[in-house]
């Protein structure tokens, strides 16, 4: 009982895992389309500003994902 458990658990994570890197994938494509758009508008440099700071973070967390990601998978295929 306790395999089928934790292969259910994991199974589950690893799809919550691949939605979750994907969500990070889209937020990053669109932060840095964004800032390509404002260019040096002087009028958007906080937005832009703000923008940078949510790219960089969402890259950073996007690497975390992935070695979780990494991980599951791996646990999944020794099942």
């Amino acid at each position: 009982m306790d395999a089928i458990y934790r292969k259910e658990i994991l199974l589950g994570s690893l799809e919550a895992r691949r939605r979750e890197v994907t969500e990070y994938r889209v937020n990053i494509d669109n932060f840095e389309l964004a800032i390509a758009q404002i260019a040096d508008d002087p009028t958007m440099a906080e937005f832009k500003q703000r923008l940078q700071q949510l790219l960089d973070d969402h890259n950073r967390e996007l690497k975390k994902s992935l070695v979780m990601l990494n991980v599951i998978e791996a646990q999944c295929s020794a099942l």
